[in-house]
C-alpha cells in the first residue's frame, strides 16, 4: 500500500481531524485571542486561522501515514545492512 493510500485511510483522516481540532483550537486561541474575543476578523486573519488548523492536520496525517507505510513494508532480514539501519548496530 502506498503512502498516499495511507493518507486517504478513513481512520487516519478521522484521527487527524480530531488532532487538528484540539491543537488548532489551542493555537488559534494563542495566536488570535483578541480577534476571537471581539469576533472581528479581517480576511487575512480568517486565512491565518484556517492555516492554523491545516498545519496540525497535515502533520498528523503525514506522521500516521508514514508510520502505517513503514509497518506495511516487510522488515529486512536480521544481520543485513538494511536491518542495522532500522535497528542500529548489533549489541556487543
Amino acid at each position: 500500500m502506498s503512502f498516499w493510500r495511507h493518507c486517504a485511510n478513513p481512520h487516519i483522516l478521522f484521527t487527524s481531524v480530531k488532532t487538528a481540532l484540539v491543537v488548532g483550537s489551542v493555537l488559534a486561541l494563542i495566536n488570535h485571542f483578541e480577534a476571537i474575543l471581539t469576533r472581528q476578523f479581517t480576511p487575512l486573519q480568517k486565512m491565518k486561522i484556517a492555516i492554523t488548523y491545516l498545519v496540525p492536520f497535515s502533520v498528523a496525517t503525514y506522521a500516521a501515514a508514514k508510520h502505517a507505510a513503514r509497518l506495511a513494508r516487510p522488515f529486512p532480514p536480521t544481520g543485513s545492512a538494511a536491518h542495522q539501519v532500522e535497528t542500529g548496530p548489533p549489541a556487543p
